[in-house]
């Protein structure tokens, strides 16, 4: 499992759930949001993050998504639909079909095999909690970062939660302002949440780790197989809640003709990637040219050939 790199830095409140891709054939991963009513009594932008990953020595790439404006006092379904404008106006072709769900749901469909990381920031707005799900999942996390406003916009303590989703089921736990004497720093919230979660988490599948503002989710991939993901919102007024999810690769190597299967199949598809990637492109476009990447330093070149005869002879 590669470490978790912490790149998160806009505030968020929601909850975050997110998983590997569908079938190979399907050639991406499905995620479904699910919003609740906003809160916010003024104007609020909030933040869609959707990585990609390039391979090793180049990194996670950024899909542009811009902030999008919440107005005050807006329903659930509205906010739905401000994000999936503001997603169809995205031009990468790796964001595909967006499917409205009812009653405030929004399923986004990712183009690549490549591992995904997708995090939700939707700033001040008071929601407690959203949802985002997607088929099994690496690791989540939930950050609480800073000082929040310990009440709500109805001047009432405010309510902290977290949470996981896998097969099993929803576990989700909260912590009221009032409950921690009003001290609203990030560690004293997640060790608060941590310390509720932690008892129940092994019956969902999960394993969760404090690490300070924020609590580390890794899932157990047979409880995961369905669906999996995290939890996470305020009432607060404050920004700084944040919810990051990682699902892994569902590029196997070799497999460059996307049957499922390593094989003799795969010899005159791998020379095509190899030496014609826009024409494999053209005639794969359910497959990621990376499963020619059988040494895995992020490129396919000659220095793949004898890995993938390897691969074919039993040898690698």
């Amino acid at each position: 499992m590669r470490p978790i790199i912490h790149s998160v830095s806009m505030p968020i409140v929601a909850v975050l759930v997110l998983g590997t891709a569908l079938a190979r054939a399907d050639g991406g991963f499905d995620t479904f949001l699910r919003f609740g009513p906003p809160m916010n009594p003024f104007p609020t932008a909030v933040f869609l993050n959707i990585q990609i990953w390039n391979g090793e020595g180049m990194g996670w790439g950024t899909i542009p998504v811009p902030p999008i404006l919440i107005p005050p006092g807006i329903p659930a379904w509205f906010k739905r639909d401000l994000i999936q404008a503001a997603l169809q106006a995205v031009t990468d072709p790796r964001i595909g079909a967006l499917t409205p769900l009812p009653p405030a749901g929004l399923q986004v469909h990712l183009n690549t095999l490549r591992p995904i990381r997708v995090g939700f920031f939707p700033g001040a707005t008071g929601e407690n909690p959203d949802y985002v799900q997607c088929k099994s999942l690496d690791l989540g996390v939930v950050s609480y970062v800073g000082f929040f406003d310990p009440y709500d916009y109805q001047s009432q303590p405010a309510i902290f939660t977290a949470g996981i989703v896998t097969d099993v089921g929803e576990l989700s736990v909260q912590v009221s302002a009032q409950e921690l004497s009003f001290q609203t720093d990030g560690p004293i919230i997640c060790q608060a949440l941590f310390q509720r979660l932690v008892p129940h988490a092994p019956q969902y599948g999960a394993q969760i780790n404090y690490a300070g503002d924020r609590l580390e989710v890794y899932f157990d991939p047979a409880y995961t197989v369905q669906q999996g993901g995290i939890i996470f919102g305020t009432t607060s007024t404050g920004q700084g809640a944040s919810g990051q999810v990682e699902a892994p690769s569902q590029i196997v190597p070799g497999d460059v003709n996307c049957d499922g299967s390593v094989d003799f199949g795969d010899i005159n598809v791998f020379v095509l990637a190899l030496t014609n990637p826009a024409a494999y492109a053209d005639a794969y476009p359910d497959c990621d040219i990376l499963s020619a990447d059988i040494n895995g330093d992020g490129v396919v070149d000659f220095g793949d050939i004898n890995p993938f005869v390897g691969l074919l002879t039993g040898g690698h």
